[in-house]
């Protein structure tokens, strides 16, 4: 549906929607003058300044409700879609980034890439450290990787130590380049408030990017878990670059579940990823 407001901020759309609203009070101080047996006319003649002042107070009233109604709802919307604990965007919303992300690589020809980046032995930190320590260095690592990206791309906490890289305009020989760089910062900042030490934690890196058969956000991301899965297997701590499969290997949709946006890792013999 067709709305007028739609390239104004929320606030800012809220206020306007207030100040068209306010000349409702004046209005409706006059049906009730006319009711009650009075004159409007005679009165907005007698009064006009009056009337003028009320007109002018409940637009500014109205106004400054709407903007301030807007401005909560703004913050309420950055809040459902923000991770608690590091500040990155959340799996709903990054799978909705990268879907549409997708869908204008499609439709304008343009690039895509996809980093999905996973810690490795994050475990042994919660052991050995508590989880108040691996929770600071979940939040360190996210704000290294968020340093890392240019201000067109979206990162996005998966879940656990896993987070995710949508690289719009990346070509396919540089995706590489990008996921090292996540790697190498990841590793060399791997440390909490206060230590001179890192904790020994480094990252694997799995990437995918677009091409005309795989611009479905499900079959990509399929691709670059199945990528960090062999990362993983190859002695972690490195980026693993998917193999493009043909179109008649993909998985179809019915493979894949309809409403999961997390398609499944790569199978190992009934075993899990390795961390």
């Amino acid at each position: 549906m067709w709305d007028p407001f739609r390239s104004l901020s929320n606030p800012a759309r809220r206020a306007l929607q207030g100040a068209l609203l306010g000349p409702a009070a004046p209005l409706g101080w006059l049906a009730l003058r006319l009711f009650s047996g009075a004159r409007p006319s005679g009165e907005l003649a007698g009064s006009w300044s009056l009337y003028g002042y009320m007109l002018l107070g409940a637009v500014a009233a109205f106004a400054l409700f709407g903007w301030l109604l807007g401005r909560r709802e703004a913050e309420l919307a950055a809040f459902r879609m923000r991770d608690a604990l590091t500040a990155l965007y959340n799996p709903p919303y990054f799978h909705e980034q990268l879907r549409q992300r997708c869908e204008q690589a499609k439709s304008r020809g343009g690039e895509l890439g996809l980093l999905v980046v996973d810690l490795d032995r994050f475990r042994t930190v919660n052991e050995r450290f508590g989880h108040d320590v691996g929770d600071e260095l979940l939040a360190n690592i996210a704000r290294t990787i968020h340093a890392r990206i240019r201000p067109g791309d979206t990162v996005g906490r998966l879940g656990g130590e896993a987070f995710g890289v949508v690289l719009p305009d990346c070509a396919p020989t540089d995706i590489r380049g990008v996921g090292e760089r996540i790697r190498k910062s990841v590793t060399d900042r791997a440390s909490i408030a206060g230590s001179q030490r890192g904790l020994g934690v480094t990252a694997s890196v799995g990437a995918a990017w677009y091409s005309p058969h795989l611009a479905d956000g499900r079959r990509i991301y399929q691709l670059a878990d199945e990528a960090l899965f062999t990362a993983k297997e190859a002695g972690r701590n490195c980026v693993w670059l998917a193999d493009e499969p043909a179109p008649e290997m993909l998985a179809s949709d019915a493979d894949l579940p309809p409403n999961d946006p997390h398609p499944p890792a790569r199978a190992n013999d009934g075993e899990s990823p390795p961390e």
